[in-house]
């Protein structure tokens, strides 16, 4: 848990582990442990990368946006493209893990995942159904059946 709240206090992975006189990857192992026992994962790594899955809103994903992403090094501004998806992938260069003896960083990759509100109300439900019979779209229309 101390790794946890360190990071979090200097929303720096790196930074928390000089603070702990830890290796980044003794840190990590904290939050991992951390991740486990509350059910939720916060970052993934992957050799030197890092994924995470960041929810958008709707507005975000479909107008574009800027928003704020953790990384290990603190959080950085990431431009959403207009008509983003749930899955579209985005790349933060050099925000992973450093090699060893001072390796070349890996990168962070970020996951689109698209999150709606618990509840829409009747006016944007009525939009979109008009805006449903306007704009007839079968993302599944492509897939075999059986």
């Amino acid at each position: 848990m101390r790794g946890f709240c360190y990071a979090a206090r200097t929303k720096s992975i790196s930074r928390a582990a000089e603070k702990l006189r830890l290796s980044q990857p003794s840190v990590s192992l904290q939050i991992k442990a951390l991740e486990q026992e509350l059910g939720a994962q916060l970052f993934e790594r992957r050799g030197r990368d890092i994924h995470i899955e960041l929810p958008v809103t709707l507005g975000e994903a479909v107008l574009g946006a800027r928003i704020d992403v953790p990384t290990i090094d603190g959080p950085v501004t990431l431009s959403v493209p207009r008509g983003s998806n749930t899955g579209t992938t985005l790349r933060l260069k050099n925000r992973g893990i450093a090699g060893a003896n001072g390796g070349a960083r890996g990168n962070q990759y970020v996951r689109l995942s698209l999150s709606l509100p618990p509840s829409t109300g009747e006016a944007f439900d009525a939009f979109l159904e008009r805006w449903s019979a306007e704009h007839p779209y079968d993302p599944r229309k492509n897939l075999p059946t059986g």
